[in-house]
């Protein structure tokens, strides 16, 4: 379990309902960004220490492969092909969800082994439990750019927006 000092010591109905800044970032984006460097770290260097985030009914989508529990997330990630890793994070996103829980979403680029550098999304959903913060859900995928060649140009679809 993930602990965030700032947010454990509040009761959690409290984390979202009041407007608690620090540094300018809502709770929910400290709490977030706290945990995504938690996690990456911890997935660089020991993936086996990752048991300590999922509680028995976590669920985990990996490149569309799904697994649940803790000890079946920690197995899966493990037994990933690759001796050693690096992520490079270049965006992440929090917000708060209805039930008082955080849904983070992460971008970046990640280098295994002598591979190639690839681009990721992964996203989490963390909860409160126990005065510490858990992943109950968790979905990965590499940013794989085999798609055919656009027809549009980049000029078109950003006067779209």
């Amino acid at each position: 379990m993930y602990s965030n000092n700032s947010a454990a010591a509040l009761p959690i109905r409290k984390i979202f309902a009041v407007k608690f800044r620090m540094g300018d970032k809502p709770i929910w984006e400290q709490i977030g960004s706290s945990f995504v460097q938690h996690y990456y770290n911890l997935f660089d260097t020991d993936r086996s220490q990752l048991s300590s985030i999922y509680i028995d009914s976590s669920c985990l989508t990996w490149e569309g492969q799904q697994c649940q529990g803790k000890c079946a997330i920690v197995e899966k990630l493990s037994s990933l092909p690759f001796q050693k890793i690096q992520h490079s994070i270049t965006a992440q996103d929090h917000q708060p969800t209805t039930d008082a829980c955080i849904l983070s979403m992460v971008v970046g680029q990640l280098k295994a082994d002598d591979d190639q550098i690839l681009g990721f999304q992964q996203t989490f959903v963390l909860r409160h439990m126990s005065s510490a913060w858990v992943c109950t859900n968790e979905i990965f995928r590499l940013a794989l750019h085999n798609m055919p060649m656009m027809t549009q140009s980049w000029d078109s679809i950003k006067s779209f927006y």
